[in-house]
């Protein structure tokens, strides 16, 4: 299982945070919305823009690309049932 930038993931994909390399502010920021090292997500929806909307558990948050360059990553291989220990279905779209 290797570890990659965010930024790379593709939508649809689960994955668990691994490293910050990113300043105090940045992790602040993740703190804030309840992201941490060991946290599981999904990418929803990435694009070569500016944002990529990250879920977990029905919710559903919007990070830069930027900060996203500084976030490291390890993909998860088996997905399937990710998501079901959530009391709400989250459905990419």
């Amino acid at each position: 299982m290797s570890i990659v930038p965010l930024s790379v993931v593709p939508p649809g994909t689960d994955f668990e945070i691994s490293e910050f390399h990113s300043g105090r502010t940045h992790r602040k920021k993740l703190a804030d919305m309840g992201v941490f090292i060991g946290t599981e997500l999904r990418v929803c929806y990435g694009s070569n823009n500016d944002q990529i909307i990250l879920c977990r558990c029905g919710d559903k948050f919007a990070i830069g690309r930027g900060m996203a360059d500084k976030i490291f990553v390890k993909i998860k291989e088996n997905s399937d049932g990710f998501f079901k220990k959530c009391k709400l279905k989250t459905e990419i779209k």
